[in-house]
This record gives C-alpha cells, structure tokens and sequence, in this order.
C-alpha cells in the first residue's frame, strides 16, 4: 500500500467524526482490554478510554473496567458532544467538502476516472453530485459506504454507545470540540493531499480494509506499542503536517480542558479517539509532563 495511502488514511481516522469508519474484517465475536487510564487528585477522579467510532453490533468491549467508569462518573466528555446529531454533521460536512469548481476529475488519469465511476455507482453515489465535492471528501464517502456495507455501524461504536447510555441515566454530555472545528481540519487539507487519497482509496480499497482490521486487533487487545506504531510513528514521519494538525495540536489544546475538570471535584469519563492517548504526544504523557499522575487501569 502507498505510503500516502497509509498516513493520509489514518490522519483522516483520527478525528472521530460520526461519519469515519476505523475498522473492517475483524472477528466481530473478538474481546479484549481496550487501554484506559485513570488521573486522581483530592477531591476528582478523571478516566481516559481510547475509542473505536464504528463497530460491528455484537462486538463485545464492555468490560468490567469502563462499566464501573460509567457507573461512577457523573459526566461523560467526549470529542464531539452531539455526535448524534447528524443534521449538524451533515451541514458541517458540506461546508468543508464543497468544491465549487465542480472539477473532481482534474489531475486523474482516465484509469482513475473509470475506476471512480465505477465506485460511485457500486455505492449508489451519483457522479452528478460527487463532481461537487472535494476529492477527499469523495474518497471518505466511498470508504463510509463499503464498510458499513460490511456490518459496520456508528451506533455501535463506543462513542455513541456511551453517548446514548449517558443520556438515558441522565448525565451530561460534553465536548471538546464541535463538529463545525473537526469537518474543519478535512477542509484544510491541500488539493494534492484531497485528490492523492480519493485515488488510493480507489486503488487499494482491500488493503484499507486489511490496514483496519490490525488496528482493531490492537485496540481489542490494549496492545498500546502496536497502536502507538500505527496511529503515531508512520503518520509522524511521513506526513508531519497532518500528525501536528490532526494529533498533537488537537491533544495539546485538550489538556488544559482536562486540567481544568481535575480543578473541580467528582469523577468523569472522557472517551476520544485511541490514537489521542498513545505515544509520545498522546494525552497521557502531555499530561504526565505537567506533573499529573497518570495511571493505567488494567
């Protein structure tokens, strides 16, 4: 697979927004121990989940761990607050994904265009409304569409699976981030970088689906050097723009929200995106630099 594919694929991922997918062929029946963490001071305690946005319905991933986090916390926090709200998701969406060129085929060979056309048609998505849109935001739906054709569904992932058990106990939902700031990061990206990923989604969709099935793996199993390798270290290299402006920029700007519910009291649960809390830059060890005691929960 490209190295383009790789990185820009997973850059994308990262962001968590209710339309991104982040897994594929994985054995649905699978558990594991998705990595967690726990930061307490006098009067607060605050948990750390790494999220999968999008999983298969009987994917088992409730442990005994995150359900007495659940149970225990008074407030859940999450990337997004309302990322059910898929009016606002889709509004965000088309804001950032317009082009208003109309000229999503420019600078793709004649293969490339047959093999978009032929995508758009397999996932019923008509040439005469993608032409409209960015490449990127072109790429990202075709993606969308085959792995929820796959069994994927975003109301099963762990963000909204948390979301809707929060609401029924009555506990507030809050955010880091709006939708309108996460759609706003697709939107910035250069028409090289847009146009370079629709055409390797179209190239090597299989070896998409293969790339998210090992990162699943790892995130059932909570090995955090395999995830840290793959969310970090390849992206980090290869497109260092994309790790600053998707990763570490996002993780540095979320540590002082966090610093300021450790200056409260009672105990909260903050689920974002796996790739946000491993690695070098990851929200663990930034907050593990300010001196805060951070704590694995095994």
């Amino acid at each position: 697979m490209p190295k383009s594919f790789k990185s820009v694929f997973k850059a994308l991922m990262l962001a968590g927004v209710a339309l991104l997918p982040v897994a594929a062929q994985a054995e649905s029946a699978k558990t594991g121990a998705p990595l967690m963490w726990v930061v307490k001071d006098a009067d607060s305690t605050v948990y750390l989940l790494g999220s999968i946005h999008l999983l298969k319905p009987d994917m088992q991933w409730q442990d005994d761990r995150i359900k007495t986090a659940m149970t225990q916390s008074s407030e859940l926090w999450l990337e997004i607050a309302n990322l059910d709200d898929q009016a606002a998701a889709g509004s965000a969406f088309l804001k950032h994904a317009i082009n208003a060129k109309g000229n999503l085929t420019e600078g793709m060979s004649e293969a490339d265009i047959a093999k978009l056309n032929a995508a758009l048609d397999r996932h019923g998505l008509p040439m005469a409304q993608a032409r409209n849109l960015k490449p990127w935001a072109v790429g990202l739906l075709i993606t969308v569409k085959s792995m929820m054709a796959s069994g994927f569904d975003p109301n099963s992932g762990v963000d909204k699976t948390l979301l809707d058990q929060a609401k029924a106990a009555g506990k507030p939902v809050k955010g880091f981030e709006t939708i309108e700031q996460q759609m706003g990061f697709f939107g910035n990206f250069d028409e090289e970088t847009s146009r370079q990923f629709l055409i390797d989604v179209l190239n090597q969709e299989e070896e998409g689906k293969a790339l998210m099935d090992s990162m699943l793996t790892a995130w059932q199993t909570g090995d955090e050097a395999a995830l840290g390798k793959l969310f970090n270290d390849e992206m980090k290299v290869k497109t260092p723009k994309l790790y600053d402006v998707l990763l570490k920029g996002r993780n540095q700007d979320w540590v002082p929200q966090i610093e300021q519910i450790l200056a409260g009291s009672g105990t909260s649960l903050i689920v974002v995106g796996t790739a946000h809390l491993v690695g070098p830059d990851g929200v663990p060890t930034l907050l593990k630099a300010k001196g805060v005691k951070v704590d694995a929960v095994k």
